[in-house]
């Protein structure tokens, strides 16, 4: 994906009838000067980097290009402005477009790129027939959003990743599974809902995964807990964690905080907290839970199977007829996050990637109890030397020191 700026753009410009004139790969299209800023490089970086925040953007290839007059309608008889347009081969921004408009044909960007759909030149409702039916437009809506679900799509896009509030009075906000149908194109594509998946397969995600989604909630670090459940239970760790965060509310519940239950496991709606059981740990309780569910709800002859997956789950499990699509969205995103690109971190120490006790090497850096050696080397297959473990033995009891006046003060 290549940005070209306005000052590069006007150089493709060539003035006709009063205007300008833009010819890019055949694709011809006119503008005129209305006296409106166009969107520069610094803004459009920042847009997409917001985006790239939320998703992966491997399927933005083509270049963007900032024109720098308003777009119009037609050759000699100007009409209309209007702010973008999308194309198999580039994307045209014109000037004045704010964050929402430019993400919302981003959005258009995106159905071509996966649906295969012009937003502006064919508008093949089959290719949206999928979409159609999962959002709920049906054949009975007449309307002009039924016949151009390209741009509920659209919408539904700029909305579910985070740009501005829903602003379509004719049709209502998208229900979670949208994102869901949204993100499955990025991890493989949507011939099936992860609603429908056999949950006794294994996820395939791995513990560091689990706990990027998890960072900076109560229930951090537990990756590792939800991977031991699947291994023994034969139940997905994706699903495991996404259930938890749904029932939990990312581990912040009444429920998860007194009692670690984190899947709401014997909650009955009529006394939903005292009825609520309760594990010493939440790893037990992860563990109990795959247990529980592997037996009665995934094994064929458990007492309350309808099917392996969360839709033959959501039959007897929970009556929130829309639980099981929220889980689905919730494991997509989980999935997405072994997408995003991890900025690498520098050593502490030059020479101790990929050691057995590289972790705790990095700890002990982090504490102040190991400084290593000035060459910025830390030499871990090293023989220590009774100055160096003294040394470290005193930083350790100043350590324990603080912490104890740190203790006293409070």
């Amino acid at each position: 994906m290549q940005i070209i700026t306005a000052d590069q753009a006007k150089k493709m410009l060539t003035p006709h009838d009063g205007g300008y004139r833009f010819n890019h790969v055949g694709q011809v299209r006119y503008m005129t000067d209305d006296s409106k800023p166009p969107v520069t490089l610094t803004k459009a970086e920042e847009i997409l980097t917001k985006l790239a925040a939320r998703i992966p953007l491997n399927w933005l290839s083509i270049p963007i290009f900032l024109l720098p007059y308003s777009l119009r309608q037609w050759d000699k008889v100007w009409g209309q402005s209007y702010i973008a347009e999308v194309f198999a081969t580039h994307m045209i921004v014109g000037a004045g477009c704010d964050e929402q408009t430019f993400v919302h044909e981003l959005g258009h960007v995106f159905a071509y790129r996966f649906l295969d759909a012009d937003p502006f030149d064919g508008w093949d409702e089959s290719k949206y027939a999928e979409y159609k039916a999962t959002r709920g437009l049906t054949s009975d809506d007449k309307d002009w959003y039924y016949r151009r679900p390209g741009e509920v799509f659209a919408e539904d896009f700029r909305y579910l990743l985070g740009f501005g509030p829903w602003e379509f009075d004719e049709v209502p906000p998208p229900e979670p599974v949208i994102l869901d149908f949204i993100l499955g194109f990025l991890i493989g594509g949507n011939s099936m809902s992860l609603a429908d998946v056999d949950l006794r397969k294994p996820s395939g995600v791995s513990a560091r995964t689990i706990d990027k989604f998890l960072a900076g909630t109560p229930l951090a670090g537990l990756g590792k807990a939800f991977i031991l459940a699947e291994q023994q239970w034969a139940v997905s760790a994706r699903y495991l964690t996404a259930h938890a965060v749904l029932e939990s509310g990312w581990g912040r519940s009444k429920i998860a905080q007194d009692k670690h239950n984190l899947y709401g496991f014997q909650a009955y709606d009529s006394s939903p907290y005292a009825s609520a059981r309760a594990f010493p740990s939440f790893e037990e309780c992860i563990k109990y839970v795959a247990q529980y569910v592997a037996r009665n709800y995934l094994n064929p002859d458990g007492k309350y199977c309808n099917g392996p997956s969360l839709r033959g789950m959501n039959k007897r499990y929970a009556t929130d007829q829309k639980w099981a699509d929220k889980i689905a969205s919730l494991m997509r995103k989980i999935e997405l996050e072994e997408e995003k690109p991890v900025a690498d971190k520098k050593e502490v120490f030059s020479d101790i990637k990929g050691h057995w006790a590289h972790d705790i090497i990095v700890k002990a850096k982090e504490l102040g109890l190991m400084s290593g050696y000035p060459d910025g080397t830390f030499q871990p297959d090293k023989p220590v030397t009774r100055a160096e473990l003294a040394a470290a033995q005193v930083k350790m009891f100043e350590k324990i020191a603080e912490a104890i006046q740190a203790v006293a003060k409070k």
